[in-house]
């Protein structure tokens, strides 16, 4: 009988311990969405992909929401950090700290997250460089667009060069002489306007000057070179005056600024047509270039005259007076008309031409003789029985001497009884005329 009541109490037992365990079953179960772990779900679930799907007991889950990883995703994945697994900065170098997020950035990035692009850089990893904006902080650090920029610099980003500036910076200016001011933004070339020196554009071109006046203005045609292409002064030829060479100087005239001729009294010639007021000596009017002619057909000098005159006078002088002499002779003592024949008396020569003289036509050779050289017409006097003319000829020599004139007179008359006319007939006078 004890036997029996032994045999129930341990089946009681037994009874009570199943019931306990499927009503902890029961409880277990009936842990809320995010709690696990028995007797009471106090340990919360990891971050699972679902939420419902956390084990109650264990708490493990099949997937994971990203940034989390282990059995029950309460552990960060790789380049993650914080209770909320949030990603270590784009800019970090490698991993970030898994509890701060601190870490070492890459170029372009802001430390310490490296999760925002440096002042100056933007896009997606901070490799752009932000244009030329006004403000450098108000670079958009994701477009790098620009509310404003810095002179000289144009468009959203800032990068372009405005109209009329080029280079690197955009700081230099387009040279004056391009055409509508537009020139490269990079090297600064253009299309020149007439006057403008190629390739840029920035100073006259030889032959022009005055960059005010869009190089318009000419260096003067007498400029020895080219002349400065700011004022336009230049050295001068001979002729030109200076200092801008386009006018000739005094002293010089016409297009190419010949010199002027001989003009008298320090006078100068005219600019333009080179006429002289008054000639210097013997120069032909009115460029007093060519010197007078010398004398040809006619003596217009009054020295040859002078002397001519006087050689002349002196020469009739002494014909004049031994013809006088004779005369006297001749008549005092005439012989009869009839003791002479017509061909005795006629005269052999012409008294009224003598010969010219040879020193006047000595000043002019060439000279024509003129009724003047000649002396009063004596043909009156002919027929008075000469062998020869009263005088030969007056030869003059270097040394203004004459040489001897024989007066000879031979008469072939009939009458001989008067010996004393035989006397001087057939004389013979011979003067030596000294010409002063």
């Amino acid at each position: 009988m004890a036997g029996c009541v032994w045999m129930w109490v341990v089946t009681l037992c037994l009874f009570i311990k199943i019931l306990h365990f499927s009503t902890a079953q029961k409880n277990q179960t009936e842990c809320p969405v995010g709690r696990y772990g028995p007797p009471n779900c106090t340990e919360t679930c990891g971050s699972c992909f679902n939420p419902h799907d956390c084990n109650k007991v264990t708490g493990a889950c099949p997937s994971c929401k990203t940034g989390f990883s282990g059995t029950q995703c309460k552990e960060c994945s790789p380049l993650r950090w914080g209770t909320s697994c949030s990603p270590c900065g784009v800019g970090c170098a490698g991993t970030c700290h898994a509890s701060n997020g601190n870490c070492t950035c890459r170029d372009g990035w802001t430390a310490p997250y490296c999760t925002e692009c440096a002042a100056g850089r933007y896009g997606p990893n901070c490799t752009e460089t932000c244009g030329s904006c006004a403000n450098p902080r108000d670079c958009n650090n994701v477009t790098g667009s620009c509310p404003s920029c810095t002179t000289g610099f144009n468009g959203t980003l800032c990068k372009d060069c405005a109209v009329g500036n080029w280079g690197d910076t955009c700081s230099h200016l387009c040279g004056s002489g391009c055409e509508n001011g537009v020139c490269d933004t990079l090297h600064g070339t253009c299309d020149c306007k007439k006057g403008w020196k190629i390739p840029t554009c920035e100073d006259c071109t030889d032959g022009h000057y005055n960059v005010s006046n869009d190089c318009q203005n000419t260096c003067g045609r007498g400029c020895n070179n080219t002349c400065s292409r700011t004022e336009g002064t230049c050295q001068c030829r001979a002729g030109w005056q200076p200092p801008l060479c386009q006018w000739c100087a005094d002293g010089w005239f016409g297009s190419e600024c010949t010199e002027c001729g001989h003009c008298a009294n320090n006078s100068v010639c005219d600019k333009k047509t080179g006429v002289c007021p008054f000639c210097d000596g013997d120069f032909v009017a009115p460029l007093c270039v060519d010197a007078v002619a010398p004398c040809k057909d006619s003596c217009s000098v009054a020295g040859p005259v002078a002397g001519t005159a006087i050689g002349c006078s002196v020469v009739f002088f002494i014909v004049g007076a031994i013809f006088d002499w004779w005369m006297r002779r001749s008549r005092s003592k005439k012989p009869s008309q009839a003791d002479y024949s017509h061909e005795e008396f006629s005269s052999k020569s012409n008294l009224g031409t003598p010969a010219l003289s040879s020193r006047r036509l000595a000043e002019c050779p060439g000279r024509p003789e003129s009724p003047k050289d000649r002396s009063e017409d004596t043909s009156d006097y002919g027929n008075i029985g000469f062998d020869s003319n009263i005088y030969e000829e007056s030869v003059v020599s270097d040394n203004k001497m004459t040489a001897y004139v024989p007066l000879e007179f031979p008469v072939n008359s009939k009458n001989t009884d008067n010996d004393s006319d035989n006397d001087y007939i057939n004389a013979t006078s011979r003067h030596k005329l000294q010409l002063e």
